[in-house]
């Protein structure tokens, strides 16, 4: 799985574009980059595999990345949709109206109906907190449990930032691995 790209921008093609990596062209669908022609780019991918067809999405951050994946996680939303939802400087503005529970702002969206932005508030309801300096945990339950567990929350802080797995436990399991392995 690729998860990572460095290279220099060819050309666009509609909503894609040809990053030259070493000789090699990979079409790429950037998500939060604003990016031009003769550009270098270096990005966070998410590689999206299909019986008929593979794409890789381009984010600027890691931070991106995993709320696309909170995102497509939910039923009735594919990457198509949170790819729209995170485009260009929308990325933020999504990330405060995930915080303040903003329907109507969710809705104003392309795609999203009122049930579809009730379904997305409900199911990222807890996955996504900010610590002290406002920097977006993707996480609150996995920060949670291993507070409880003990541990300090700087070090918690610094191991939420880069969860991976895609279950509730599975990344309370890498987090526990992480510390573990910091000891």
């Amino acid at each position: 799985m690729i998860a990572h790209l460095r290279g220099k921008i060819l050309e666009f093609m509609g909503d894609e574009l040809i990053l030259d990596i070493a000789g090699i062209g990979y079409i790429v669908k950037p998500v939060d980059i604003l990016a031009t022609p003769g550009m270098h780019l270096s990005c966070y991918i998410y590689d999206h595999i299909r019986e008929d067809r593979r794409e890789l999405y381009a984010f600027s951050s890691l931070e991106t990345r995993q709320l696309f994946l909170h995102m497509i996680a939910i039923s009735g939303i594919g990457p198509k949709i949170a790819r729209s939802m995170l485009s260009g400087s929308a990325a933020p503005r999504l990330k405060a109206a995930l915080q303040e529970e903003d329907l109507g702002y969710l809705v104003s969206l392309p795609g999203i109906g009122k049930k579809t932005a009730q379904k997305i508030l409900l199911e990222l309801r807890g996955v996504l907190a900010h610590d002290e300096h406002g920097t977006i945990l993707h996480d609150k339950e996995t920060l949670e449990a291993l507070m409880s567990l003990g541990y300090a929350r700087d070090d918690v802080l610094h191991i939420c930032e880069a969860l991976e797995g895609e279950t509730a436990s599975d990344r309370l399991k890498f987090a526990l691995q992480r510390l573990g392995s910091n000891v």
